[in-house]
């Protein structure tokens, strides 16, 4: 997806702003451990900022902030639920809210669900873990994707491309 004007919050920091400031216009990331937040400072690309705070005043700090974004990353070693309270303030129109390990927190999920997000689930094994768990897209109704580049691909990375060999699938087919 094209998320190149995109503002993203993220609650914890860590590999994941990389990834985001590699595809959004901004990265503002709060960290509740002072120690890791240096350390990804230390890393952060042009566009990100990485602030230090604390796991009793992340969701206040996030509120303190005074704006709002298009994505926001909920991923503290915090209280995921008030930092859901918190996100639901600050969310721009067409955005949404990711809330990983979001199998853990039912009632964060609940909250969010019940604040008429539309809710994508993505189920799959840790790294270096034996076990399962699952990541949350909790989307605005009024998202809409829009694709990076021409459009989505027509066929699965390593998939067959159905859309050459399928007449059924056609406008006059």
């Amino acid at each position: 997806l094209d998320l190149s004007n995109f503002d993203v919050l993220e609650i914890g920091a860590g590999s994941s702003t990389a990834f985001w400031a590699k595809r959004a216009r901004s990265v503002l990331s709060l960290e509740t451990d002072a120690g890791w937040a240096e350390t990804v400072r230390k890393t952060a690309l042009p566009n990100s900022e990485v602030r230090a705070t604390t796991e009793a005043n992340v969701a206040r700090d996030m509120l303190d902030l005074k704006r709002s974004f298009d994505i926001i990353v909920i991923d503290p070693a915090a209280n995921r639920y008030r930092c859901g309270v918190s996100a639901l303030k600050m969310l721009n129109p067409g955005g949404f809210i990711v809330l990983d390990n979001s199998d853990w927190y039912p009632n964060t999920a609940r909250l969010l669900r019940e604040a008429d997000l539309i809710e994508v689930d993505f189920h799959d094994f840790r790294p270096n873990h034996h076990f399962r768990c699952t990541t949350s897209l909790y989307l605005r109704r009024d998202f809409r994707a829009k694709p990076n580049g021409d459009r989505l691909p027509l066929s699965p990375i390593g998939g067959k491309d159905m859309a050459q060999q399928n007449t059924w699938d056609r406008p006059n087919g």
